[in-house]
C-alpha cells in the first residue's frame, strides 16, 4: 500500500510502501507442510503534531501446520495476535519500519 496526499494538482507520496498481506507456505505437494498468513489492518489514529493523523497499524498472524493422518490431510491453525505498529507523520512523509516494507 502506498500512502498518497493531494497537494494542489499533483500527488505526493507520504512514505515508502507498507506489506499489508503476506502469505508463506512449504509443504511436500501432497499434505504435510507448514504456512503463515499475516495480515494487517490500518486505523487512523489521533491527530499528529504536523498536521497529520496518527496510522495504527495491527497484525494478525496465523500459522497452519498441515500432515497426513492415514489417507486423510489434517490442519492446525494457530492463530497469534502480532505486532502494532504506530506510524507518526513528522512534517514531510511517515516513517515506516523495514519489516512493513517490501522486500
Amino acid at each position: 500500500m502506498h500512502l498518497l496526499a493531494v497537494q494542489a494538482d499533483t500527488l505526493r507520496t507520504l512514505g515508502p510502501p507498507m506489506v499489508l498481506r503476506r502469505f508463506q507456505a512449504e509443504w511436500d505437494t501432497r499434505c504435510a507442510g507448514e504456512s503463515t498468513d499475516v495480515s494487517r489492518t490500518v486505523a487512523v489514529g489521533p491527530q499528529g503534531r504536523h498536521g497529520l493523523a496518527d496510522l495504527v497499524l495491527r497484525e494478525r498472524r496465523v500459522t497452519t501446520h498441515s500432515w497426513m493422518d492415514g489417507v486423510t490431510c489434517r490442519d492446525q491453525d494457530t492463530p497469534v495476535e502480532g505486532e502494532r505498529h504506530v506510524l507518526r507523520f513528522d512534517g514531510r512523509r511517515y516513517a515506516v519500519p523495514e519489516a512493513l516494507q517490501p522486500l
